[in-house]
Formats: structure tokens, sequence, C-alpha cells
């Protein structure tokens, strides 16, 4: 399953939501899912035509708001340990991992939507696969 990015929402306390452009060329592309995280998108796309939201509050037409995420993120970072952590390092964990299954710094960037090189390593993080790689560059 493919999803296109095209645009964005920016929340502002004093402007709430807006839709608009996404912030570059580089951000407008299309995102490849696979397994679980493409049912779950299947299952929300059917029926929705147009501009219809993915993800809504109950009433299905109106914003998801964005204590639906921060309610059950809290469980999760509280129970990790983690308390320190926002939401948007669940973006730095993508941008990590992506590189880690072998995508290139370009596809990294082109999967983040990152138009620089700076600003894909600022998502890429050294992990803890030290022993792992060593054990790789043995003969």
């Amino acid at each position: 399953m493919r999803i296109a990015v095209e645009r964005h929402v920016v929340y502002t306390v004093k402007g709430g939501r807006k839709t608009g452009d996404v912030k570059s060329l580089a951000g407008k592309r299309s995102v490849a899912i696979f397994g679980d995280d493409a049912k779950v998108v299947a299952k929300q796309t059917r029926g929705k035509i147009g501009d219809a939201l993915l993800f809504t509050s109950a009433d299905g037409t109106s914003w998801l708001p964005q204590s639906a995420f921060w309610r059950h993120w809290h469980k999760a970072v509280v129970a990790a340990d983690r308390e320190d952590l926002p939401f948007h390092a669940l973006r730095h964990y993508a941008g990590t991992r992506y590189a880690q299954t072998g995508a290139t710094v370009k596809e990294t960037m082109a999967r983040l939507g990152h138009s620089s090189t700076k600003a894909a390593m600022r998502y890429q993080h050294a992990g803890s696969r030290d022993d792992e790689l060593a054990r790789r560059m043995r003969r």
C-alpha cells in the first residue's frame, strides 16, 4: 500500500488547525507501508473519498484531537520510564529504523520528506548495535 503525502496540518493555540501544502517539494511524496500497518490504513480508507480525513474523532468527520494520541503516548512513556520523550520522538525512531534496515541517506530523506542531508541526519541516531556490527566485521 502507498500513502500519498501532499498536505500537512499545523496546529497553533491562537490559530487552531490549518491545512496547507507541505513545507518543501521533498515533503510531497508517496510512502510504502506493509503488513499490519497497511491493514489498519486500508480499513480506515474504506468508503472515504476526496479530502476526507483518514483518522477522525468519534463523529467520523472531525479532527482527531491531539489528546487521543497523547493519552496513549503518555502511558507508554511512563511504563518505559522515558517521560522525557515527546510524541515527535516516533519520527526520529522511524528515521533511525529505516536507515538501520539498509536504506541509504537519500532513501531515508525521500521517506521522511527531507530536502537536505542535515535534516535527514537529525532523524538518525546511533543505536546499540555495536556487538552485531562487530560480529559482521569478523572474517
